[in-house]
């Protein structure tokens, strides 16, 4: 496994030499460049004080260019001076600089006779006598010349070993590249342990994740820590956060499939009862019958709630249509639990004599409108009232539900859809699942729920609303709907 560390700091190090290397190549080029500017201007300046000095007593002591050439001492740098410059001055000295030994210069006439020249310079030209800057070659050694032409008819050339020039522009190259080389371990280090010191959140942050416990998924908490490593935390906090959004809805399937399950399988009691007491054939036909819809609404409703189950928040679920509202509240009141949990009260449904439609899903709409009947049939003491109304209210419909039972205080009300919240003092048997199940489906119907006082029965008024839709565009989707569901009546 590659270490991020080494990684990065072996990358940081590669980088910072090819960076120095080719900074130091760059500066070599354009050191180059510069002394050949500057030195050029210099050999032109000493030809020039050159001529100014020798012109005119070569002229008048060698008018005919007869004679020996005069010969002109430099200093001569020794080996101590190359060997221990001066601290201050580096290759100057009191005597001269080092560099003398580099420069030639010579005077010609116009008939080719050596006029003067510099101690142990060479005895042919420099270079061609035309005027201007040229490169020459003398002993395998590259030269630079400048010649410049005297009005008294004498040549002046002088000359410089390229060495000098190269020499220099070394000198300026590693002077860039020798000093981040030298600091390039140090660099080397702080990088490795700056790195570690900022990795330690990182090292912080597994530990506490092993440290934690199989089934704890609340988030990650870390104090101050990079911004690279905090996007990394709230990735891993994301995932925590899924985790326990599936784990949640595993509980609350479980939750809601046992509450659910109830109703349809006391009717599959109800209808096996009916088949084993049936006294003739066209009876026991009928049980038959009645006995394969309950278990293909059973079916349905199962799948309907592993639909919710899986659902995450803001989603809506599928196979949503156009349908009648009516014809599903009456199947509902048509339900063999809902009949049996009726026979102590007096339950009245009003449907309305228009016809609404709404976009919705028909066992969401039903799981609705039975959870809502159930809770009101079960809470209203034997004798007592339950009534049940579909209208139209604007561009909505508006389902009622009263009973005449106890109702819920006013500061419990909110409570009640929170799952397995039952009110104390109650005697009803139940999981409290019931308004759970109401909210979650209120939500992805798109709808609105109120919880009140029921001003004529004196207990719980429930009205829900739902947005209408045109009953032009509902006709086939209704039709689909009512067949869907003919067999679960």
């Amino acid at each position: 496994m590659t270490s991020l560390r080494r990684m990065l700091t072996l990358g940081l190090a590669g980088g910072i030499f090819a960076t120095t290397v080719i900074s130091g190549w760059f500066s070599y080029r354009e050191g180059l460049a510069e002394a050949n500017e500057l030195f050029d201007a210099k050999l032109a300046h000493s030809a020039r004080v050159l001529q100014a000095l020798l012109d005119r007593r070569l002229v008048e002591d060698m008018p005919d260019g007869i004679g020996e050439p005069l010969v002109v001492e430099v200093w001569k740098a020794g080996p101590e001076h190359l060997a221990e410059p001066d601290a201050d001055e580096g290759l100057a000295f009191v005597q001269g600089h080092v560099y003398e030994t580099e420069l030639a210069f010579q005077v010609w006439d116009s008939q080719g006779h050596l006029r003067a020249h510099s101690e142990d310079g060479l005895l042919q030209p420099l270079a061609p006598l035309q005027p201007g800057f040229s490169r020459q070659t003398h002993h395998g050694e590259r030269w630079r010349v400048f010649a410049v032409y005297s009005d008294s008819g004498l040549w002046y050339l002088v000359g410089e070993d390229n060495r000098i020039r190269k020499s220099l522009a070394k000198q300026v190259a590693w002077g860039i590249v020798i000093p981040p080389l030298l600091t390039l371990p140090a660099m080397i280090a702080l990088v490795w342990l700056l790195l570690a010191w900022g990795m330690r959140d990182v090292r912080g942050l597994v530990k506490q994740i092993n440290a934690r416990a199989g089934g704890r998924l609340d988030p990650i908490v870390v104090g101050r820590t990079p911004r690279e490593v905090a996007v990394i935390i709230g990735s891993v906090n994301a995932l925590l956060g899924r985790l326990r959004s599936a784990l949640e809805r595993e509980r609350r399937f479980t939750g809601d499939a046992a509450h659910e399950l109830r109703t349809p399988i006391t009717a599959l009691r109800i209808h096996l009862d009916n088949l084993r007491f049936a006294e003739d054939a066209a009876d026991r036909q009928h049980a038959i019958e009645s006995l394969e819809q309950a278990l293909q609404r059973l079916s349905r409703l199962i799948e309907q709630l592993l639909a919710l189950s899986r659902l995450e928040p803001g989603e809506t679920l599928p196979n949503r249509a156009v349908l009648p509202v009516a014809p599903c509240v009456a199947r509902v009141l048509d339900e063999p639990a809902i009949v049996e949990l009726a026979l102590p009260v007096d339950l009245q449904a009003r449907l309305g004599s228009d016809e609404l439609f709404v976009l919705a899903d028909v066992t969401s709409l039903e799981l609705l409108v039975r959870n809502l009947l159930d809770n009101a049939l079960r809470y209203t003491p034997s004798g007592g009232r339950v009534r049940l109304t579909v209208n139209r209210d604007d561009d909505q419909m508006l389902l009622e539900i009263e009973d005449s039972g106890p109702g819920i205080p006013v500061e419990a009300r909110e409570k009640v859809f929170e799952r397995f919240h039952r009110e104390l003092g109650t005697e009803r048997d139940g999981s409290g699942l019931g308004l759970s199940i109401v909210r979650r489906l209120v939500r992805i119907l798109d709808a609105r729920i109120q919880l009140d006082d029921s001003p004529e029965l004196g207990g719980l008024r429930v009205r829900v609303w739902l947005p209408l839709v045109a009953a032009d565009t509902a006709t086939d989707s209704a039709a689909d709907s009512t067949d869907d569901r003919a067999v679960g009546t």
